[in-house]
């Protein structure tokens, strides 16, 4: 069924293409979050001498990185065990995104759309924090403290 305003249809494709742009875009930065988390627990048990401190930090960020996968992608503990868990914004986002339709979007696709950029719109500021603050001072620890390098981290040295 052709939309009445292909205009419209047009605009909701790129609202649902641009916030699918940041989701995919917000995973894939949370999971090399995760591949640097790794390296960084590694990192503190092979230096003497580190802040204790530093270990809590790590398991802090850790766990922020689990809430923010859980709310993108869902829970798969939960799915598992065949649990009921609440939709993730990419599974709203995968219902508000039709590509080949030329009807109208349904009220339930914008419906879906608004879930996910709601949703999106409160997760969003927590990977900038988790990625350009914590990540970022547990690594500045990490420098200051002479431990191994690792991934996503900027050495320093200086000639003497």
């Amino acid at each position: 069924f052709p939309a009445e305003d292909q205009q419209e249809v047009s605009a909701f494709h790129r609202r649902t293409g641009e916030l699918q742009r940041a989701v995919m875009g917000a995973t894939r930065v949370l999971s090399e979050a995760e591949d640097r988390v790794k390296h960084i627990r590694k990192a503190i048990m092979d230096t003497p001498g580190i802040d204790p401190v530093a270990i809590a930090d790590v398991e802090a960020i850790q766990k922020e990185i689990n809430e923010i996968q859980i709310a993108l992608s869902g829970d798969r503990t939960l799915a598992k065990h065949q649990e009921a868990a609440p939709p993730s914004i990419r599974e709203y986002l995968g219902a508000a995104t039709d590509w080949y339709v030329t009807s109208a979007p349904t009220q339930t696709q914008r419906d879906a759309y608004g879930h996910a950029a709601d949703a999106f719109k409160e997760v969003l500021p927590r990977i900038r924090e988790l990625i350009e603050t914590d990540l970022k001072q547990l690594e500045d620890k990490l420098e200051q403290a002479g431990a191994p390098w690792t991934p996503g981290r900027i050495p320093t040295w200086n000639a003497e």
